[in-house]
């Protein structure tokens, strides 16, 4: 029983050294994959933040760009509005006022039109016939 004790007791310790060595071996090879991740990481960490930083630069860039468009375009407007209110416009109301006051003479002179076309055709027939007359006396 001793020497089975004793044999159980070898056995234990051998596979206790050998536990203890592949945990050894294991931990090491942990921490060498560990530390290449860490630096993966840090590389990936400095890719990223240079194309970042190369985005953060193109987006300033185009803000500037867009706040002088805007900047641009707030003054053509500006100069719209001023051309319309200091020029077009007037010269509309003008226009306008002309058209109406010539529209407002002719209103009235559109009435005697048919009265007009009407002594015209008699005219004509009076003229005719004393054309007609005149010819028989020569």
């Amino acid at each position: 029983k001793n020497e089975v004790g004793e044999e159980i007791k070898g056995l234990k310790n051998e596979v206790g050294e050998e536990i203890k060595g592949l945990k050894n071996e294991v931990g090491e090879e942990i921490k060498g994959l560990k530390n290449e991740f860490m630096e993966e990481i840090k590389g990936l960490k400095n890719e990223f933040g240079e194309e970042i930083k190369g985005l953060k630069v193109d987006i300033s860039s185009l803000r500037q760009e867009v706040k002088q468009d805007i900047s641009s375009l707030k003054h053509d407007v500006l100069v719209l509005k001023l051309d319309n209110e200091n020029d077009i416009i007037p010269r509309l109301q003008n226009i306008e006022s002309c058209y109406i006051s010539t529209y407002n003479r002719y209103k009235s002179s559109v009435e005697t039109y048919d009265t007009m076309e009407a002594d015209i055709k008699m005219l004509k027939e009076v003229v005719a016939e004393h054309s007609a007359k005149l010819q028989k006396i020569s």
